[in-house]
This record gives C-alpha cells, structure tokens and sequence, in this order.
C-alpha cells in the first residue's frame, strides 16, 4: 500500500520516515537529517528551524489534550 508520501529518499540514499503524530515531519533513516513535507513534497530544513517547528507542534498538541481532559471532567 503507497502512502501519499511515496518512497521519497533523502540525498544520502535512506528513506525520509515521517513522525507516527505529526507526519508532515520526518527525518531520514540513516543520517537524521530532518525535512518537513511542504507543497507535496519533503523539503529539508535545518536542525534548529526543526526544533520549533516539533516543539510549537508539541505544544498545541498538548494544549488540546488539556482542554479536552477539562471537557471530560
């Protein structure tokens, strides 16, 4: 079964894995280069410019399961 991102590889020869909670990032397999899936396609970005991306993601994922463990109460 093919995924939307296709067998994209990174330009050491590895595969680009996303992440199982945010797909749109990923890094690749073998050297961890790290890409973000933009405009239908993975584009690499730098290690530091990846660090906010996952952590402003991380947080807005924390923030809504916070919100909804208030709704459950």
């Amino acid at each position: 079964m093919k995924n939307k991102y296709g067998k994209e590889r990174c330009k050491c020869g590895g595969y680009i894995c996303p992440y199982i909670n945010f797909n749109d990032m990923g890094e690749c397999c073998d050297c961890n280069k790290p890409y973000i899936f933009k405009d239908e396609k993975w584009e690499k970005i730098s290690k530091s410019e990846f660090r906010v991306k996952f952590r402003e993601k991380l947080i807005e994922q924390q923030k809504s399961n916070l919100k909804l463990e208030g709704d459950n109460k």
